[in-house]
């Protein structure tokens, strides 16, 4: 059974009630935007949010099991503070379409399969959000402003035990802040409930593999589950998934060749089921819409890898940094930029340490996917299919922890001269 007595005395109380606070003074703040015309509890709330982040981050007073509290109420504030900001859904992204397959859906007490839209085949909006309407007696659009932010809440959760099976525990805080932290997180993601599902079983789908006896029947039926989750709640994030475990598996291959024992757990048979659910799913649900997506995405990356590499008409990178933008703007291409630049030597230290020493804390599984999926986030710079940003954001709550270790790789080389150890 679960013991509440040990977090019962004056000093953890303390520190639950502030953070409960946050997501109160988020409603609170949105209402006196949208009604007040008024943003003073908004900025209050983000230098909340800063002050706790910095305390937590650097100080060993706060003890590791309130760590989850404070990445929830940290998370539910800022996924409200996104979406309770208008009196309606917020054009972002497709958001506007999923609510209008979603209303279709509900309106009509059935979801139409053939309507040719890739929203259209995404469960998570034309399933999902109508049961949760119906069963909470919400309107959909108190459903998609409230419900799925507290839904998607739990993702930084999620997220945190991931990595804390790789990393230790503050560092995996840390980088749940920095996933947190990014502005997609609180505003597409706050609104697209095919990317926060997603997602969502993503983490579930990692955790899996990585961690658990996956020769028990129960972890089977689980991962059949999620995966099948997957492929119906966003195929952007499921294409990706599909491209990495098999990036991973030829991966893994080509170093079982070289003699390396560097062993992942997507074993083939998997891979062939994951493939044929995800293709036999977007062939023939909204007509073809979503295999469609598919098939040009390949074209498209063929053509910019072969004849028009590190062209600025293709390159949305290259595009994107000979263009006059404001300084907000610049200011948060370059930081983009620069996470994937310390978790590319992140991971490049990891793999020259596995290399050199022989030994390491973190899974096989975990560093193969990670070095598939930055990349990813590196071809994707040369290409305009599949934006850079949206390569970043979805590798991010993975690739995180290897921006701190590429920090801290850049730091020791300017002061100590030597690597760091990562034992």
């Amino acid at each position: 059974y679960f013991d509440f007595s040990k977090y019962l005395n004056n000093k953890n109380i303390l520190y639950v009630t502030v953070m409960l606070l946050l997501p109160v003074i988020s409603v609170i703040g949105s209402y006196e935007f949208v009604y007040g015309n008024s943003n003073n509890l908004y900025l209050l709330l983000l230098l909340l949010i800063s002050i706790i982040a910095i305390i937590v981050s650097w100080s060993n007073k706060i003890e590791s099991k309130f760590y989850p509290v404070i990445i929830l109420s940290i998370s539910t504030s800022l996924l409200f503070f996104g979406s309770l900001s208008s009196k309606y859904v917020c054009v972002i992204g497709d958001t506007e379409i999923e609510y209008h397959f979603a209303n279709l859906a509900l309106l009509n007490s059935i979801w139409e399969p053939n309507i040719y839209a890739n929203q259209n085949a995404m469960l998570s909006v034309t399933v999902l959000l109508p049961i949760y309407s119906i069963l909470s007696s919400l309107d959909l659009n108190s459903t998609f402003k409230v419900i799925y932010p507290l839904i998607f809440s739990i993702v930084p959760i999620a997220v945190y035990e991931l990595l804390t099976k790789q990393f230790n525990k503050r560092v995996a805080l840390i980088s749940c802040f920095l996933f947190m932290f990014s502005f997609q997180f609180y505003n597409a993601y706050a609104l697209s409930v095919r990317w926060g599902i997603g997602l969502l079983f993503l983490i579930l789908l990692l955790y899996l593999f990585i961690y658990s006896n996956k020769e028990e029947l129960k972890y089977k039926i689980l991962i059949l589950i999620y995966s099948a989750s997957l492929v119906v709640s966003h195929y952007g994030t499921s294409y990706l998934f599909m491209f990495a475990i098999i990036s991973v598996f030829l991966l893994d291959t080509l170093l079982k060749y070289l003699k390396i024992t560097w062993t992942s757990t997507f074993n083939l048979g998997y891979i062939l089921f994951y493939i044929a659910i995800t293709m036999g799913y977007y062939i023939y649900t909204a007509s073809s819409s979503p295999f469609n997506i598919c098939i040009t995405f390949f074209e498209r990356t063929f053509n910019a890898l072969t004849t028009e590499f590190l062209s600025p008409r293709t390159s949305q990178v290259i595009f994107a940094m000979e263009r006059e933008w404001p300084i907000s703007v610049r200011v948060s291409q370059l930081l983009i930029l620069f996470i994937v630049f310390v978790n590319t030597i992140g991971i490049l230290s990891m793999v020259y340490h596995l290399v050199k020493k022989k030994n390491t804390y973190i899974s096989y599984t975990y560093l193969l996917i990670s070095i598939v999926l930055i990349t990813y986030s590196l071809i994707s710079i040369t290409q305009s299919m599949f934006t850079p940003q949206r390569i970043y954001y979805m590798s991010l709550p993975i690739l995180a922890p290897f921006s701190l270790i590429g920090f801290c790789v850049i730091f020791y080389l300017l002061y100590s001269k030597k690597l760091p150890k990562f034992d």
